[in-house]
């Protein structure tokens, strides 16, 4: 393929000329700065077997309410549940309004 260079609004621009249309096909072993691993997201055969490609969803992660579990995307922690929340800092957690806050800060 033969460049040459334009500007565009003062920046250089390398540009096929006319007639080269980079035909032929390229395949992800040519592509030269390629990883493995996206060489193999690229000639995955779909969704599924991309996620196995990267390891995705096969993790043992159980969801659910112990310590070691992951929290549902639901979860809702209490203001009591924030371990290192000082007390002001509780308090404005679940202050009514604004003007509930400026009075616990003296405001």
């Amino acid at each position: 393929m033969t460049a040459r260079v334009m500007t565009m609004g003062g920046y250089p621009v390398e540009v096929s000329t006319p007639g080269d249309s980079g035909s032929g096909t390229v395949t992800s072993d040519q592509i030269t700065d390629a990883t493995d691993i996206g060489k193999k997201v690229l000639t995955a055969a779909d969704a599924a077997a991309v996620r196995q490609d990267i390891g995705a969803g096969t993790s043992e992660l159980k969801v659910g309410p112990a310590a070691t579990d992951a929290k549902p995307g639901d979860y809702k922690p209490a203001s009591a549940d924030i371990s290192d929340a000082s007390d002001i800092g509780k308090q404005i957690l679940t202050a009514k309004d604004a003007a509930a806050v400026k009075a616990l800060l003296g405001l």
